[in-house]
């Protein structure tokens, strides 16, 4: 596809956006010329629509929604933070410190969301015969930058969910080496690991943009790196594919492991069974929401890739369909850094403990609610005891009564031979 074909496809794009669907071109896109792309500029007073578009932009209902959703994310996500961080410390596993992290890329997930709003209405897209290199770099500029953010979130998130399949992997099938496995040392370097790489990733755009090739001279860093043949998301569909089949094959793994250990009930493990089932589960959901929240924009994004590489003609079919589903995509992003926190609080006695334990320091009725758990806790812990006690005492006895008639019956066999 020529640079002079990509052009006029971003024209489109402009325009479709400002509600125009009729093209001005009347030529095959491979033949463009740039006598065509001039007088097609010519025909349209495109700084006037453009300011009636943005001035129009925030109050639509998708920007809206959009707007709200993001409010309910981050302040929910907030909340789970707070919680999390309030789970007793005896009870605080490097489980708890993914959670944290995971509710970091969530809020990360929606300042993605909060930049492309804004960059969509402060900092519309100039085109290229109708500004020098430098103004439109800005612009550029902050589209890569909107793009990398997207692609940096989907990568943490997606990370984030395969570090969680792994800690399951090792509380269940080591357990008794779990602790020693899982140090809280080892756990926040794989965090900071995960988020580096993830960040990396996600503003690779930008490293294309380096290269200065002959037939991109005219165009600044960051359009280089957006016409360049690299991609970050191609990267990002390589690791969402690599880590859907890694936590695959662990949850199968653990499957098969938990359906023997059913075989083998043992009484004093019954309650580490059923807490890794229960986090198990909750797992599952967050990776269930994941994918339907996120994988719709990584196969439209694959979809375009092949379409390109198949039949480059089509693409601005593409690009149209793309521009007026990209809001509908960042609702469900939205959607799912909104129900990440609410799968948690409803799954996790634990993260339930630490918002009760948070809202008690501002509320009387938590804290009597906090009070009152805890005095259950110790009623179960003095029964579980008392019970303990109880059975030593009761095998105790049946052990000195199985003696005294062992020795009895010896009595009795020595009496009968005498």
């Amino acid at each position: 596809m020529t640079n002079l074909t990509v052009q006029y496809l971003q024209m489109e794009m402009l325009l479709q956006q400002m509600g125009i669907n009729k093209t001005f071109v009347n030529v095959p896109m491979e033949n463009l010329t740039m006598e065509d792309i001039n007088r097609f500029l010519q025909s349209l007073n495109l700084t006037k629509m453009l300011e009636i578009d943005m001035d129009k932009y925030l109050q639509e209902p998708v920007t809206i929604i959009l707007i709200i959703l993001c409010i309910m994310a981050l302040c929910t996500n907030v909340l789970s933070i707070l919680a999390t961080t309030h789970v007793p410390s005896n009870l605080f596993t490097a489980h708890f410190r993914l959670i944290l992290s995971l509710a970091a890329s969530d809020i990360f997930t929606v300042f993605s969301v909060v930049v492309h709003i804004m960059n969509k209405a402060l900092n519309p897209p100039l085109l290229f015969h109708m500004h020098t290199k430098d103004e439109r770099l800005l612009s550029a500029c902050g589209f890569q930058f909107v793009v990398s953010l997207n692609v940096t979130a989907h990568l943490i998130s997606l990370l984030n969910l395969f570090a969680m399949a792994q800690d399951h992997y090792v509380a269940i099938m080591k357990p008794l080496h779990y602790n020693q496995i899982m140090t809280s040392s080892r756990v926040k370097l794989m965090i900071v690991a995960l988020w580096g790489i993830a960040i990396l990733g996600g503003f690779s755009n930008f490293y294309a943009g380096l290269e200065k090739p002959p037939e991109l001279e005219k165009f600044n860093m960051c359009e280089r790196a957006l016409y360049s043949n690299y991609q970050a998301e191609y990267l990002l569909i390589l690791l969402t594919v690599l880590c859907f089949l890694g936590i695959t094959v662990i949850y199968i793994t653990l499957y098969s492991r938990i359906k023997t250990m059913d075989k083998f009930p043992v009484a004093v493990m019954s309650k580490n069974k059923m807490h890794n089932k229960k986090a198990l589960v909750t797992t599952l959901l967050i990776i269930g929401t994941f994918g339907i929240c996120w994988l719709p924009d990584m196969f439209f994004e694959l979809a375009m890739i092949i379409q390109v590489h198949v039949d480059a003609s089509k693409v601005k079919d593409f690009l149209v369909v793309f521009v007026q589903a990209n809001n509908y995509l960042y609702i469900l992003l939205l959607c799912n850094s909104l129900l990440d926190p609410i799968i948690y609080a409803i799954q996790l006695k634990e993260v339930q403990l630490g918002y009760i334990s948070f809202l008690s320091k501002h509320s009387t009725y938590f804290r009597r609610m906090l009070h009152q758990r805890r005095l259950n806790r110790q009623s179960s812990q003095s029964l579980s005891t008392e019970h303990t006690r109880m059975s030593v005492v009761t095998n105790s006895d049946h052990r000195n009564s199985a003696s005294l008639l062992g020795k009895k019956t010896n009595t009795d066999e020595e009496t009968g031979d005498f």
